[in-house]
Order: structure tokens, then C-alpha cells, then sequence
């Protein structure tokens, strides 16, 4: 049904036709004058396909509701996702992640519902956990230095904690 009316309202291309050179699309398209309102989609006739069965007219499997939806539907790995984002002010990343995680981990979701950090997110916290390795390993490396200089342990170890 969902291609049967794109085909209706937007086009699809059917073939190409070539003259001198050139390729031109023949697109098929329900003329402007039956598409125009609902109603008149409503009566748009419908072939299953397959040739037992005649022709379905579209209010008699449908009907049309107003109500609002999504402009276009996302999807990660064949699900569907609702990415949201924005830009803290006045507060730190680390504070709003701590208060967003508070307040959805006592959340009940519907089955087949859940929520995750961003790929964003999740990238920086990997690099926060690597930098906590590089700043240890700094340190590391400033004391035996410090030590091979100074050949000792205790004068290294006081310029590091003073």
C-alpha cells in the first residue's frame, strides 16, 4: 500500500526512453487533479498483484486519520531511534550525563523500548578513560626520569607530591 501511494503522490520511474543520445525517465504519477485530496486518494484502486484477485480499493483495507508523526523515521541497525541532543549551559557535560542518567535509569519503558548514550557520548568516555591511563603513565615516566637524574628515589618522589 506504502508503495502504491508514493507512486501516486511522488512518482516513480517506470523506464527511460532514449532519443538522439539523450535518456529521458518515464515516471509514473496519479495527475494532479486525483491527488489532490484525501478523499479522492481514499478511492485510488489498488492491484494485489498475482492476477486471483481483483482490484482493492484503498478505503476499503485503510482509512485516513489526521494525527501527527514523525517527518521522516530513523533507523540503527533495522530499529527504529529517536536521537536527541544539546548543548549545556552554564553546566558541565559530566553533570547533565550524572542528572540524565539519574532520572532514566528509574524509568519503566514499554517492551521492546530502551535508551543508550550516543555514539558521541560513548566516544568520549572512552577517551576520558584512556586520558586517566595517559595522565598515570605521565607521571610514571616524569619520576623515572627525575629518578635516573637525581639517581634516588626520595628527591623524585618529593618534587612529584610538592
Amino acid at each position: 500500500i506504502s508503495n502504491v501511494l508514493y507512486t501516486a503522490t511522488n512518482g516513480s520511474t517506470a523506464s527511460y526512453y532514449q532519443d538522439g543520445g539523450f535518456q529521458y525517465p518515464i515516471i509514473i504519477q496519479l495527475p494532479e487533479s486525483d491527488r489532490k485530496t484525501v478523499e479522492t486518494m481514499a478511492n485510488l484502486s489498488i492491484s494485489p498483484g498475482g492476477g486471483a484477485v481483483d482490484d482493492v480499493i484503498l478505503r476499503q483495507v485503510a482509512y485516513p486519520v489526521y494525527a501527527q508523526g514523525p517527518s521522516q523515521i530513523t533507523r540503527l541497525g533495522r530499529m527504529r531511534y529517536i536521537a536527541v541532543s544539546g548543548s549545556p549551559m552554564g553546566r558541565s557535560p559530566g553533570e547533565i550525563q550524572k542528572d540524565v542518567e539519574k532520572a532514566l535509569s528509574g524509568t519503566k519503558f514499554p517492551l521492546g523500548y530502551y535508551w543508550e548514550w550516543g555514539i558521541n557520548q560513548k566516544r568520549q568516555a572512552e577517551e576520558f578513560g584512556g586520558m586517566g591511563l595517559a595522565v598515570v603513565l605521565a607521571i610514571g615516566i616524569i619520576f623515572m626520569l627525575l629518578a635516573a637524574q637525581f639517581e634516588s628515589f626520595t628527591h623524585p618522589l618529593a618534587i612529584l607530591l610538592s
